[in-house]
């Protein structure tokens, strides 16, 4: 596949890596477009890039149907996935106060949020993006999934 007909979308791409990546397909020479669930670093990055960027929450089935709609009217179709979207909740599996002996366990909303975008996210992108490739009659198409 040449780059010349590399159509990307690039989840999770308002900074970090999703960024670079981003900036690294453009500057190869495909059409990329981005998505991210921060508008501001959305808008910032689109900015910087001067590359389409989407605000989408990768944990939500219809967000993510409406993304790939979207992108798909944008770029003519997509022949390139980079799941790059995930989020870290930093935190002890048990925390204990040192003065009070308090115990707090890691929450179970911080646990289902870190699921929900790096696990769920990844599932709902690949379905989209497969179930698009095919309404675009895209016949090659390459996916990238990182953790």
């Amino acid at each position: 596949m040449y780059m010349a007909d590399v159509r990307a979308l690039v989840t999770g791409g308002a900074r970090g890596m999703g960024h670079a990546f981003t900036q690294e397909l453009r500057d190869a020479g495909a059409k990329v477009v981005f998505c991210d669930i921060d508008a501001e670093g959305v808008a910032r990055a689109s900015e910087e890039l001067d590359v389409r960027g989407f605000v989408a929450d990768v944990s939500d089935e219809e967000s993510v149907s409406q993304l790939f709609s979207e992108v798909s009217d944008a770029l003519g179709g997509v022949n390139v996935l980079i799941n790059n979207a995930g989020i870290i909740r930093d935190g002890l599996f048990m925390k204990v106060d040192r003065q009070t002996g308090d115990v707090t366990p890691f929450t179970t909303s911080k646990w289902q949020q870190v699921i929900d975008v790096n696990l769920t996210g990844p599932f709902f992108c690949m379905r989209a993006f497969t179930e698009q490739a095919i309404k675009d009659g895209i016949e090659s198409s390459v996916a990238v999934n990182m953790s």
